[in-house]
């Protein structure tokens, strides 16, 4: 049952559809193709959410432990497990800031998280605390300051990034591997929802092939383009490093 003190609703329901939003999804995979043929069993995804990532996770045979601050997130999260039947993964209330991990893990991962905090550079320097030497930080982020609008207002960010003020945040004890843009042809749909039409983003709607089949198709090939290639710009920032 959702609180009645529910902290972000317009952040609740985003996260309700969020397994059929074919953006979100689309980063995942970039994120499990960049863990492929590494030794990695234990991963620590912070700001979970409702947990769609750590379910694709644990399909690929990793632990996962998943934490969010509010506890709506984590109680939606831990439906959506039993749902899915998925084992390997446990979620706990916390956050970033206040978590005691009893072990480092071999990942760490905070998908769309660093815009939430005011301190990003500390949250930051914590979740590297979180790692294993040689471990890996998998980050993406919201990327484009002159995209801020409506949709940040609503969701609680603080800033978007670009890839230099990304990289002026990245602790000195993580090497950065891999630093992206993500959502080229996105920035036209973030423009127009965000700055001048003032409403949420259509893309998890329009993902859904029943609802909107040609939709649907579009961004299959649009999502799988971005998967393969990098451009110049993006509506987000993909970023792995790694633990010195």
């Amino acid at each position: 049952m959702v609180s009645k003190k529910l902290a972000n609703k317009y952040q609740y329901d985003d996260l309700l559809i969020r397994s059929k939003d074919p953006y979100a999804n689309a980063k995942y995979e970039v994120l499990l193709g960049w863990l492929k043929n590494k030794k990695v069993r234990t991963v620590l995804n912070a700001g979970c959410g409702s947990g769609e990532f750590c379910f694709m996770l644990a399909k690929e045979g990793y632990k996962v432990t998943g934490i969010d601050p509010d506890q709506d997130y984590i109680e939606l999260a831990r439906r959506n497990v039993d749902k899915s039947g998925v084992r390997g993964c446990r979620f706990e209330t916390a956050k970033i800031e206040e978590f005691v991990a009893k072990v480092k893990y071999d990942v760490v991962i905070a998908t769309d998280v660093l815009e939430h905090i005011e301190d990003d550079e500390k949250a930051f320097v914590k979740l590297a605390n979180f790692v294993k030497p040689g471990g890996i930080v998998l980050i993406t982020v919201p990327a484009g300051q002159y995209l801020f609008g409506y949709h940040d207002v609503k969701l609680g960010h603080y800033r978007r990034y670009s890839l230099k003020s990304f990289g002026e945040i990245v602790p000195s004890g993580v090497r950065t591997k891999k630093l992206r843009y993500f959502g080229f042809f996105m920035i036209p749909v973030a423009l127009l929802m965000s700055k001048i039409i003032k409403k949420s983003y259509p893309v998890a709607s329009s993902g859904d092939a029943n609802k909107s089949p040609l939709v649907s198709r579009v961004l299959k090939v649009i999502f799988w383009i971005e998967k393969k290639c990098e451009f110049v710009l993006g509506t987000s920032l993909l970023f792995l490093g790694k633990k010195k």
